[in-house]
C-alpha cells in the first residue's frame, strides 16, 4: 500500500525515481527506490520523512489511501500519447480534485448544486441540441454566450484543472464516488498554455462527457464534440447572429464570431456545416483555407487562456478562518501564496481567560458610553439626554 502511494504522489508530481532521489539528497538509491515502490521493500521513518518533505506531503499521507473511489469518464489523447504519461496526467488530475475536495469540506458552499453525471439521456447527435439547452436552462444561465467557462463550472460544483503534458492530451474528466458510490465531486482538465479558445471547447467536451448518457451506438468523441459546441453557440443564438443558411461568410464576420462566443474558427465553422447553415463542400473548403495559412495550431485573434481563481479564493478564506496555516493552504493549492502569516483579532481574543475578556469589554462599554453621551447626533436621536440603563 505505501509503495503505490509512493508511486501515485511522485508520477503526480511529474517526477521520474532519479528526479525525486535527486531531490532527498541521493540518501538511497533507484534500486532502493524501486523497491519501495513494488513493496519489496519498506523504507526507514527517515527516509519516509524525507521523501515526504521532497514531495510536498505530510508522512501520513503515504500511509493512507484516498478515501474516494475515482472514474476517468474520459482521457482524450493522440496516438503520441503513452501509457506512462496518461497515467501521470490521471494521478495530477486526482491529487488536485482531492485537494479541492479538501478545501471544499473545510469551507463548504452555501448552495448544494445538483451534478447531472449522465443525467442528460440521448439517443441521437441531433437530440445533444435539446440536451444542452436544459442544462443550460437548469443552471440559469440562458442563451447568451458565456463569458467564462470556468467561473460558470466552477460555480456549479464541477472543479476545473489545468495539467502539464508536453504530449498531444487534451484532456479529461474524473468523478470521485464516496463509500457508498455516491458522486462526491467532479473535475474536468485541459491541457496548460494553450489558447483560451481551445482551453474553453476543452473543458466544454470533457463537460459532455461527464453529463450526457448515450447509447453504444452514437460515437462519444463525436457526441463531447456535439455538446461542447452548442454549450459554447447554442443554436438559436448562432442563428439569430448568422441567419439559417449562408453561401459565403468572410474571415472577418467569422472573426468577430470568434470573439462573441469565446471559440475558435475551426469550431464555428465545423458549427455551422453540423446545423446545415452551410454546406459540406464550403466547410472543406475554409478547411483547406486554414491549413494554406497555417492556422490549424494557431488561429488569427487567439484569446487568453482562462484562469481559476476558485481554489485560491477558498484557501485565502480557510487562512482567515484559522482552518489552515499558509503553509498548509499552499501544499493544497501547489503555488506560494505569498501573504504572511497572521492571527485574527477575534481568534486573540478568544484565546483570553474569561476574566481577562470581561475586563476589555467592560473598558470598551466605558468608552462607548463616554462617545454617546457627548455626541448631540445621537442623543437628538435618542430625543433627549443620554439614559443609563
Amino acid at each position: 500500500m505505501i509503495g503505490e502511494r509512493l508511486r501515485q504522489l511522485r508520477l503526480a508530481r511529474g517526477l521520474t525515481q532519479d528526479a525525486l532521489i535527486e531531490m532527498i539528497g541521493e540518501i538511497i538509491t533507484k534500486q532502493a527506490l524501486s523497491k519501495y515502490e513494488n513493496e519489496k521493500m519498506k523504507p526507514s521513518a527517515t527516509i519516509l520523512r524525507e521523501i515526504a518533505s521532497a514531495l510536498g506531503v505530510k508522512t501520513a499521507q503515504i500511509f493512507s489511501e484516498p478515501e474516494y473511489r475515482f472514474k476517468f469518464v474520459a482521457f482524450r489523447k493522440g496516438s503520441t500519447v503513452r501509457k506512462r504519461e496518461q497515467e501521470r496526467i490521471q494521478y495530477y488530475v486526482r491529487e488536485s480534485l482531492l485537494n479541492r475536495i479538501k478545501l471544499q469540506e473545510l469551507a463548504p458552499v452555501t448552495q448544494d448544486y445538483y451534478i447531472p453525471v449522465h443525467k442528460l439521456k440521448v439517443s441521437t447527435l441531433d437530440e445533444i441540441e435539446d440536451a444542452t439547452n436544459k442544462l443550460r436552462n437548469d443552471w440559469h444561465i440562458g442563451l447568451d454566450p458565456i463569458r467564462n467557462v470556468r467561473e460558470v463550472l466552477e460555480d456549479h460544483n464541477i472543479f476545473t484543472i489545468d495539467f502539464e503534458t508536453q504530449k498531444k492530451a487534451d484532456g479529461g474528466s474524473v468523478i470521485a464516488y464516496d463509500e457508498d458510490n455516491n458522486v462526491k465531486a467532479v473535475a474536468v482538465g485541459s491541457r496548460r498554455n494553450i489558447s483560451g479558445e481551445r482551453q474553453r471547447f476543452n473543458f466544454s467536451h470533457e463537460l459532455g462527457h461527464l453529463v450526457l448518457n448515450i447509447p453504444d451506438s452514437v460515437d462519444e468523441e463525436k457526441a463531447a464534440n456535439r455538446f461542447a459546441g452548442a454549450f459554447l453557440t447554442p443554436k438559436k443564438t448562432l442563428i439569430d447572429k448568422i441567419g439559417n443558411k449562408r453561401i459565403e461568410i468572410n474571415i472577418e464576420e467569422l472573426k468577430l464570431l470568434k470573439e462573441k462566443f469565446g471559440t475558435s474558427i475551426q469550431s464555428l465553422l465545423y458549427r455551422l456545416k453540423d446545423l446545415g447553415i452551410i454546406s459540406q463542400s464550403y466547410y472543406t473548403q475554409w478547411c483547406k483555407y486554414i491549413n494554406m495559412h497555417g492556422w490549424k495550431r494557431h488561429e488569427p485573434n487567439e484569446l487568453p487562456a482562462e484562469e481559476s481563481h476558485w481554489v485560491k479564493q477558498q484557501a485565502l478564506r480557510a487562512i482567515s478562518e484559522g482552518l489552515l496555516t499558509v503553509a498548509e493552504a499552499e501544499s493544497l493549492v501547489g503555488e506560494n501564496l505569498d501573504i504572511e502569516e497572521t492571527s485574527s483579532p477575534v481568534r486573540e481574543f478568544m484565546k483570553l481567560s474569561l476574566e481577562q475578556r470581561r475586563k476589555i469589554l467592560e473598558k470598551q462599554a466605558e468608552k462607548s458610553k463616554e462617545h454617546y453621551e457627548n455626541d448631540d447626533d445621537w442623543r437628538e436621536f435618542q430625543g433627549g439626554d443620554f439614559v443609563d440603563y
